[in-house]
């Protein structure tokens, strides 16, 4: 007997701009912005199309509830790092970058989205 898998139900979404997306480990790091290709060494690949964008969807999972997802979208660089040793004992693994307008709006829009009442369904 195969046991069903559980998938979340995306409710809505609305999507957001930013300046900039990074994550990174010991290894690489992944970079999106406008601004890309400035700093060309080190860069394995690029993937992706469009600007650096949130998803902000919110979702019903069965076992968690109702959940506000925030997903990475846009091209994105994938650069080897120089110094991993460096980044071995950080806290951090990336951060988003918003200008002033970018944080009201994205503000707003999560506000927006666990106001919203209608839910639907997407097929």
């Amino acid at each position: 007997m195969t046991e069903e898998k559980k998938v979340d139900v995306e409710i809505t979404r609305l999507f957001q701009d930013v300046k900039a997306i990074r994550t990174y480990n010991e290894k690489f790091t992944v970079h999106s912005t406008d601004e890309m290709g400035c700093y060309n060494q080190g860069i394995l690949k690029t993937v992706g199309e469009g600007s650096p964008k949130l998803k902000i969807s919110l979702k019903e999972n069965q076992k968690r509830g109702v959940e506000v997802d925030l997903v990475f979208l846009g091209k994105r660089e994938i650069r080897e790092n120089f110094n991993p040793e460096e980044k071995k004992d950080w806290t951090t693994f990336g951060h988003i970058v918003l200008d002033e307008e970018q944080a009201k709006d994205l503000a707003e829009k999560i506000l927006k989205i666990l106001k919203f009442k209608k839910w639907q369904k997407w097929s």
